[in-house]
């Protein structure tokens, strides 16, 4: 019976490849593309099949003795140089070879995902001396010697489920979807213009985003399971009872004595009558003492609501204020922060 291959010191490559898989398909699903979050955790690993991996890690954690095992090798010497992360690109490059331009087009961007996972996404484009280098290319066609995409092809735990996603009519249809409609909003109605290709580039960028997130979680609940346990996983105080705490927070405040609480008020309805609108791009311009904290808040909360969203994130330049907003947050609706 063949030793199983691990992914880190207490968990399996195959427990890691459809741990990560399931994380990477819930968050990918957000723009109706579940297929592609699978296939990129399902394929993100897949070179760790190699054998020169497997004794790497195996004498990273401890399992392969130095003075016993023949299969040792020197973790110092080997660390970040052993290619995992080519062999699912090499796997999509050759199921889709000759496929139509939209798979090529897909089997690129998950590609793109796939080499990049452990470097940050990589300049498909570089230039030397000689002028502009296809890079992107140049790392897809790696040797199998150096991928080890030969060797591992009979070992892939998970070669069903990838078989069963990829060969789906549906496979391309998300992509169709999303290309026509960025399309349809590029003002120039060009593929080639700086905005469509722009557009495109941040599609790239969510489905690798949502790579790194589902790897790094699931390997750091394999390593820490305390963490794991505490893991709320999506099941949070629900928006109404948020709304409630601010509104009763707001009441508390008693009628407006001044001019300037009367323009509180009529900041906090409008931002209110605003939340019923449509998601999009909402500003507001308010001066320092306006109220802007708890009329921003009272829109986010209510628009979540309404339109079913997930979360509330506030991007502010400085971190001064975003902590002072936080605390303020968090003490009115009686939330822990970190």
């Amino acid at each position: 019976m063949r030793e199983k291959a691990i992914a880190h010191e207490n968990q399996t490559l195959k427990d890691h490849l459809e741990g990560v898989a399931g994380l990477c398909r819930k968050n990918a699903d957000k723009i109706g593309c579940a297929n592609y979050g699978e296939l990129l955790g399902l394929l993100h690993d897949i070179g760790k099949y190699s054998q020169i991996f497997q004794d790497y890690i195996k004498s990273a954690v401890g399992l392969l003795d130095p003075d016993n095992d023949i299969e040792y090798v020197d973790t110092k010497e080997l660390k970040g140089k052993i290619d995992h992360s080519t062999a699912g690109a090499q796997f999509l490059g050759n199921r889709f070879s000759s496929g139509n331009p939209t798979e090529r087009i897909l089997t690129q961007i998950l590609s793109l995902c796939l080499v990049s996972h452990h470097s940050g996404i990589i300049d498909c484009l570089t230039t030397n001396s000689e002028g502009t280098v296809d890079n992107f290319s140049r790392r897809i066609v790696k040797t199998y010697e150096k991928t080890h995409f030969d060797e591992i092809q009979n070992k892939v735990e998970v070669l069903e489920r990838l078989n069963f996603i990829i060969s789906e009519k549906s496979f391309t249809k998300p992509i169709e979807s999303i290309l026509k409609v960025v399309f349809a909003m590029s003002p120039e109605k060009n593929p080639l213009s700086i905005v469509f290709q722009f557009q495109v580039g941040l599609f790239v960028r969510f489905l690798f985003s949502a790579l790194i997130d589902a790897d790094r979680q699931n390997t750091a609940d394999s390593e820490k399971t305390g963490i794991k346990d505490n893991r709320q996983n999506g099941l949070y105080l629900g928006w109404q009872d948020l709304i409630e705490r601010l509104e009763r927070r707001l009441v508390q405040f008693g009628l407006p004595q001044t001019p300037v609480d009367n323009l509180r008020v009529e900041i906090a309805q409008h931002c209110l009558d605003a939340a019923g609108g449509g998601k999009g791009i909402y500003s507001l311009t308010v001066p320092t003492g306006g109220g802007k904290t708890l009329a921003s808040l009272r829109f986010a909360l209510h628009h979540a609501k309404i339109h079913d969203l997930d979360r509330i994130i506030y991007i502010i330049p400085f971190t001064s204020i975003i902590d002072q907003n936080a605390d303020v947050v968090s003490r009115l609706l009686k939330i822990t922060h970190h």
